[in-house]
């Protein structure tokens, strides 16, 4: 770990100042040199802050305002872009999964005597509950006998 030099510097406080930094120290509950570096570091950030008073800096902060708001800008379309392309590839696949789904009830109650009579919904319903046991953990076996004790039909 590379340690940053540092450098010791003599300072001289009037009395008002020396009790402004102890009642700083003591509220915040740091040593005395962290507090003195801690002001030191908000009073400098400060002065940098006045440079936006002068025209130039007004000038400069404004311009450099405005590339950051074109660059969120760009930024949020590109979000917005993708957001969107991901919704659509999503869709796609849920529309061609429901309409699987659709198909393969179809299908059941063709192949299977004792679903002929039975509405697709009633199928599907069967499957989500036991699809639903087995993504919290529950093994497909137990799943399809919870499925037959809650009354629905059985799959297997």
């Amino acid at each position: 770990m590379k340690t940053r030099k540092t450098t010791t510097k003599t300072l001289r406080l009037t009395d008002e100042l020396c009790d402004r930094i102890e009642a700083y120290r003591e509220a915040t509950g740091m040593r005395e040199a962290d507090a003195l570096r801690t002001l030191l570091d908000v009073g400098l950030m400060a002065q940098g802050m006045s440079l936006y008073t002068t025209p130039l800096g007004r000038f400069m902060h404004e311009l450099v305002q405005g590339e950051l708001d074109a660059w969120r800008a760009e930024q949020d379309r590109r979000a917005d872009d993708l957001e969107d392309r991901v919704a659509r590839v999503c869709s796609r696949g849920t529309r061609a999964s429901l309409h699987t789904a659709a198909l393969l009830g179809d299908v059941a109650r063709a192949t299977v005597p004792a679903w002929r009579d039975t509405p697709a919904e009633d199928i599907w319903r069967t499957y989500q509950a036991m699809g639903g046991a087995v993504q919290q953990g529950l093994p497909l076996a137990d799943a399809r006998r919870q499925a037959r004790e809650a009354g629905h039909h059985d799959p297997s």
